[in-house]
């Protein structure tokens, strides 16, 4: 350690995180001695502990700015965002979905996907059986139900999400396409992903 002031502190170490150094932990004694090996242990137990709550403290935050910037980017895409369970319940449901569909996040998140006309259900969970296995979908083209009963062509673009937790989930983009389209021409026009 290093010899520090006149508190009469005689041993001090350095608090090293990822970005380097951010402070030193000192112990000081009224009168002057050396540390004991003791309390050598302990003054370096402390840093490291002390370092590394600091550390975690700082992911946290920059982890919070992250999750602030993906909802920022989340309610404000021009675009519909869901996220889908594999057995087609909505798990999340952003402003832009609620104005392409019409109904509000609230009546969505929890209930099977409500957009999909029921003479297409099974084609819909066929597409989350293929996201389960890895494939995605980019720009297909299909018929979904407005609110009011409406069937209007979209593009959508399919993805599987792996949760931090080990759980699955789609994520689905959605964006209304030209409604000159007959409606015999939509349904399954557009590409798979790499993994299909």
């Amino acid at each position: 350690g290093s010899n520090a002031s006149a508190a009469g502190a005689r041993g001090a170490t350095p608090l090293i995180t990822s970005v380097g150094p951010v402070g030193a932990v000192s112990l000081s004694f009224r009168r002057e001695r050396a540390l004991d090996p003791d309390e050598r242990t302990f003054l370096s137990t402390v840093a490291r502990v002390g370092a590394h709550a600091l550390e975690r403290t700082r992911l946290f935050h920059q982890i919070e700015k992250a999750e602030h910037k993906l909802s920022t980017i989340v309610r404000t895409a021009p675009v519909a965002i869901m996220v889908f369970d594999f057995d087609g319940s909505v798990r999340a449901w952003n402003p832009a979905a609620e104005a392409l569909f019409g109904w509000p996040a609230e009546e969505a998140i929890g209930r099977f996907m409500p957009a999909v006309p029921e003479e297409r259900r099974a084609e819909f969970l066929g597409y989350l059986d293929a996201l389960a296995r890895g494939e995605e979908f980019a720009g297909r083209e299909m018929l979904r139900r407005r609110k009011g009963g409406d069937l209007i062509p979209v593009a959508v673009w399919w993805a599987r999400l792996d949760n931090k937790d080990g759980s699955t989930q789609c994520l689905a983009i959605a964006k209304e396409i030209a409604s000159d389209i007959p409606e015999g021409a939509v349904e399954g026009r557009g590409s798979r992903g790499a993994g299909a």
